[in-house]
């Protein structure tokens, strides 16, 4: 269908052309070798357009991912070529950035237990106070400055 389109549009533009010099123009047949398509076109039509439905391919991806299947293999690394993750796989992640909170000595402790004695990268940690935000007396707001 888009090639016809495409003709059909370089047909009016190049006739749009031929015509505007002149005052009054008469109606000129399209011609019909401007619509015909090659057998090569036809390779990128839908399954349904196409004479035969195994020439088609398959309709449904098999297995796709689930949209955290999808963060997750975007963010990992040393990963297989051609891998896809799925559910219940253990993979390495190297996220744009990592989350704690104020409640942090327990992630820093685990954290140190894996074996970590610095950060890679300490602009990749983010720290949020989500456990004390109504906490305002002078002494405990100190805390956080």
């Amino acid at each position: 269908m888009l090639p016809v389109r495409r003709a059909v549009a370089f047909h009016a533009a190049r006739t749009c052309r031929q015509f505007l010099p002149r005052h009054v123009a008469a109606p000129r047949p399209i011609r019909s070798s401007l619509y015909t398509t090659s057998v090569r076109l036809r390779q990128n039509a839908f399954h349904s357009q196409l004479e035969s439905h195994a020439a088609a391919g398959p309709s449904v991806i098999q297995n796709p991912q689930t949209m955290t299947e999808k963060i997750v293999q975007n963010y990992s690394v040393g990963l297989a070529p051609g891998k896809k993750v799925r559910t219940g796989d253990y993979v390495t992640l190297q996220p744009h950035k990592i989350m704690t909170h104020d409640n942090s000595w327990p992630v820093a402790l685990k954290f140190m237990g894996l074996g970590a004695t610095k950060l890679h990268d300490k602009d990749q940690v983010i720290l949020t106070l989500d456990h004390d935000v109504q906490n305002k007396s002078d002494g405990n707001l100190k805390k956080y400055r």
